[in-house]
């Protein structure tokens, strides 16, 4: 991965996430951008700043924007697309954490070299997928196995799967920041 994003950066990333789920919500265009920066693959995690309850999680395992717009893309959907949740309304955002989450790029696997806490983790098998972040393993405190079960789970695999041939599993690390500090699962 390349180098850790300097707190100036991470400081405007926080609030580019802010306000482009703000427009969002409000129904006006994301926020413009400048160009320049590399492509890179990322994850927003919004939880409720009361009791840490997870509100949208959303990503692209790809470097396919450039970070800033990946980033505004992540944000604004996490907010409004999670299939699991209810789009946010534009009362509750004070009331959000964002987290963010820059991947390294995905590396191939064997299940005895995953590492809790520093690996995130990508699990592919006969068309379907699941991807847990580095941090959702000592959230939930699993071990490996645990973890690569869930993962199996995820994906909509039987558990175990990730050491069949038809599998392929990898992993990245990430960079995490975020608003605020949060206790509770990235899911």
């Amino acid at each position: 991965m390349s180098a850790r994003l300097s707190d100036e950066v991470r400081a405007r990333l926080l609030a580019l996430a802010r306000d482009a789920i703000a427009r969002r919500l409000e129904g006006h265009p994301p926020p413009d951008l400048e160009d320049g920066e590399p492509p890179r693959a990322v994850f927003v995690t919004l939880r409720e700043r009361a009791g840490g309850a997870l509100r949208g999680c959303i990503g692209q395992t790809l470097p396919r924007h450039p970070l800033s717009e990946a980033i505004v893309k992540a944000a604004a959907s996490a907010a409004t697309a999670d299939p699991r949740f209810e789009p946010v309304r534009a009362t509750e955002l004070s009331g959000l954490s964002i987290e963010i989450s820059v991947l390294s790029p995905f590396e191939p696997a064997e299940p005895a070299e995953v590492e809790v806490g520093k690996h995130g983790v990508f699990l592919e098998w006969r068309g379907r997928r699941g991807l847990f972040l580095p941090q959702v393993a000592l959230e939930q405190a699993w071990d490996a196995e645990t973890l690569l079960n869930r993962l199996c789970l995820k994906a909509g695999a039987p558990p175990g799967i990730q050491a069949a041939s038809d599998a392929h599993l990898q992993v990245f690390t990430a960079e995490v920041f975020g608003d605020e500090a949060h206790e509770g699962p990235v899911l």
